[in-house]
């Protein structure tokens, strides 16, 4: 192939392409003066180029086949979901129903007993069943759609075609692709942090200070102090930041939880008689739910400009600690010091009902989903990390990992779970371990040590930074994707 393009800034023939991601436009085309990143010929490049087209025009396993067959396949199964849930009201119509319409010309005594029976149920039939009908329907395609979409097998394909296209020799193409956090910037502080949390955006991080909050600007691994916020009479420990408007949470020590909004507390919410452990929000931002050491959960409404106390959660029998909601939020699991672990589940009538219960040989104190349907527990001053998935009638373990042993951890630090990334972030003492798409296997990625054990971790959402706060300063890392 004779192609004579030059190169506008050396005037030679263009002779290669750059195929590393993430550069300009205009430093794709290479001559002989230009460095690359990963340098490939021109007949390498539109060789690769054929061979992709003819594996997709020619390979029924290729990637776009594969995912229509899977769509086919979940299409078919949510219509036999429907279709059974159709026979199922069907069979009760034409058991409970269509007997009414019985010729009751000669009427006795039991008949008119049983036709008063009959038309006695009408009522309940139609608000019980049907809506039994329907929520069990919404589970089941929940649970398929789940599987559907957090499994995605057609991912290895895809991964293995665009290893296709970059070229299977690392010699060529360079480095060998591997993730990792690396510290980029490290800023003094006065005091021990005990909470972190970042805006949507990633712009603006709020942290604890003893008593105190401290809002900074966050500008790629940058930060600059913006103001000190008084309010609590206690150690701040916790702390939920709004994703759609101008608002957070705190919790405390002083069993008090204070609403911020544009930097000014506009709420104390104080019926709490324990330690704040977690905070998480609804999806709607108009439901805040809280755990305590006074063993309850409460669910706070925002009701006519203010936020109100609602449903009080008592089934825990010691503190209770962290608390997470599913990707869909219809489920909340929350862990105790009384060895139980409970699912929660939202109900048609806005309330919260245990759904299971799960008793453990020790308590623990860290728990969130990292899937709908899925979700990590650690047992309390162990090593162990344990993934379950929750079924239609049970609660299964699917897999345990053992870390390093570091000692006894006193400190909560709750579970943070980055799902831009697909990372957790696990703190045992003085380390934090970052594991890798924690699905039915645990794959670490990374292990910190850090010189100190009291210490704070946060993730900005996109997942690009990660931070500590603890030993009188911020850490910043950034992520490398190289």
């Amino acid at each position: 192939m004779n192609i004579e393009v030059l190169c506008p800034e050396h005037n030679e023939y263009i002779i290669q392409l750059d195929v590393e991601e993430n550069i300009d436009l205009g430093r794709r085309t290479l001559c002989v003066e230009c460095q690359g990143k990963k340098p490939i010929s021109l007949k390498q490049s539109f060789d690769r180029l054929n061979a992709f087209y003819q594996e997709q025009q020619n390979n029924k396993d290729a990637l776009p086949y594969v995912l229509i067959k899977q769509l086919e396949n979940l299409r078919k199964t949510l219509v036999q979901e429907i279709n059974s849930v159709i026979a199922s009201i069907q069979i009760e119509i034409n058991q409970r129903v269509n007997p009414l319409q019985d010729n009751y010309s000669i009427v006795g005594l039991s008949q008119l007993q049983i036709l008063g029976e009959r038309l006695s149920s009408l009522t309940s039939f139609q608000e019980k069943f049907l809506q039994k009908s329907i929520v069990n329907l919404k589970q089941q395609l929940y649970q398929i759609l789940d599987k559907f979409f957090n499994e995605q097998p057609q991912k290895g394909l895809l991964e293995k075609q665009i290893q296709q296209i970059k070229g299977n020799n690392t010699q060529e193409e360079g480095k060998i692709i591997n993730s990792y956090f690396k510290k980029i910037n490290e800023v003094n502080m006065e005091d021990t942090c005990q909470a972190i949390a970042f805006n949507q955006n990633g712009n603006v991080m709020i942290t604890t200070s003893k008593n105190d909050i401290i809002v900074w600007e966050f500008q790629k691994g940058i930060l600059n102090q913006q103001r000190i916020l008084k309010e609590h009479s206690s150690e701040v420990v916790c702390l939920c930041v709004s994703r759609k408007q101008n608002f957070f949470f705190s919790g405390s020590t002083d069993s008090q939880i204070v609403v911020w909004y544009l930097w000014k507390a506009v709420a104390k919410l104080n019926e709490h008689k324990g330690r704040i452990n977690c905070l998480v929000l609804w999806k709607n931002e108009e439901t805040m739910i809280s755990s305590s050491d006074d063993g309850t959960i409460r669910v706070w409404n925002y009701i006519r400009s203010e936020w109100r106390s609602g449903q009080v959660m008592r089934n825990h029998k010691g503190a209770v600690y962290q608390i997470s909601l599913n990707d869909m939020n219809n489920m909340l699991i929350s862990t105790s010091q009384d060895t139980t672990i409970i699912i929660w589940e939202i109900k048609e009538n806005q309330q919260w009902y245990q759904k299971y219960l799960l008793s453990q040989n020790v308590y623990g104190k860290k728990v969130c989903f990292i899937y709908n349907c899925k979700f990590v527990w650690i047992p309390h001053n162990t090593n162990s990390i344990q993934i379950y998935e929750i079924g239609q009638k049970q609660i299964n373990k699917l897999t345990e990992m053992n870390l390093e042993d570091n000692g006894s951890d006193n400190q909560f630090n709750p579970l943070i779970y980055n799902r831009t990334k697909n990372i957790l972030i696990q703190k045992q003492l003085n380390k934090i371990t970052i594991i890798n798409k924690p699905t039915s296997s645990l794959n670490v990625l990374q292990s910190i040590d850090f010189k100190d054990d009291q210490f704070s971790i946060e993730m900005t959402d996109e997942g690009n930074y990660l931070i500590y706060g603890g030993n009188n300063k911020f850490i910043i890392y950034q992520l490398n994707e190289q």
